[in-house]
């Protein structure tokens, strides 16, 4: 198993027959190649994880509230597997490049 999400996992979307991606509430969107094997905890275990992080949002903020924005939701374009979408705890969709 892939384990790196600091909160629960809410969502996941491939964007082909071996990556998939994972989004939580942590705010971090996550790509995974399933034909990699994590390795055993340490410090290759932290390049490795590091490496896996697309998209962090987990240092912006919604208004005045203060939250945090999880992902919730996401989206990948069956054409265009680079573009990705999210959605999560404020009312905007955020689309990516993921190149």
């Amino acid at each position: 198993p892939f384990t790196c999400h600091r909160a629960k996992v809410r969502t996941l979307a491939a964007t082909s027959s071996t990556c998939i991606l994972s989004g939580g509430d942590d705010g971090v969107i996550r790509r995974w190649d399933i034909r990699e094997r994590p390795p055993a905890r340490g410090t290759s275990a932290q390049a490795f994880n590091d490496r896996t992080i697309l998209v962090e949002q987990r240092s912006e903020r919604t208004g005045r509230s203060g939250s945090r924005i999880a992902i919730n939701t996401l989206a990948v374009d069956p054409m265009q597997s680079h573009l990705v979408a999210s959605g999560g705890t404020d009312p905007l969709v955020r689309l990516y490049d993921v190149r």
